[in-house]
């Protein structure tokens, strides 16, 4: 089964699923990690504006960028759409805060040059931390997911850890999805 997705070359979702649950099952009682979950603010408007071949081309400067900002043993995937994620094992919450805005920013930076315009893009960063003895992938991705998509709610073009998020709004987030 492929395991590279084939346009980012990138990790795809299920390779991700299976490498990340093993790690987190084998190291949650002993160590701290973070998992960021992004994606490109406004992606259909430049695939509806642009075309889907400057979308795809926006796809793969992410990959490249986000490549080069990840950290030995971070592991980065393509989630689906234009969705990423990135598994940082050994990592504080503020550490995670950090690396997400960094990600962020450069992101932010990059852009796609068409015939005569440069193409700006942004992304919206979820974070969530793994708890002690929490030695399941599958909440924490809800917990970056929910992060994601207050980011969305909150204007676009910023981080936001799941931890900072009030519980009230997001049950009633949970409540509209």
């Amino acid at each position: 089964m492929a395991q590279t997705d084939e346009l980012t070359q990138l990790h795809n979702r299920r390779h991700f699923m299976h490498a990340v649950g093993h790690l987190i099952q084998a190291c949650c009682h002993e160590s701290t990690a973070a998992l960021l979950i992004f994606d490109v603010d406004r992606f259909k408007v430049i695939n509806d504006t642009y075309g889907h071949d400057v979308g795809d081309r926006v796809l793969r400067s992410i990959a490249e960028v986000s490549q080069r900002e990840m950290r030995q043993g971070d592991i980065l995937a393509r989630f689906g759409g234009e969705e990423f994620i990135v598994f940082l094992p050994h990592t504080t919450k503020q550490d995670a805060l950090k690396i997400a805005e960094r990600l962020r920013q450069k992101l932010s930076q990059q852009g796609i040059s068409l015939q005569d315009q440069e193409l700006h893009f942004s992304v919206s960063v979820g974070v969530a931390e793994l708890g002690v003895a929490q030695c399941n992938l599958e909440p924490l991705i809800k917990q970056a997911d929910l992060a994601l998509y207050t980011a969305k709610h909150q204007g676009r073009n910023c981080v936001m850890h799941y931890d900072d998020l009030d519980l009230a709004s997001c049950e009633r987030l949970e409540l509209v999805r």
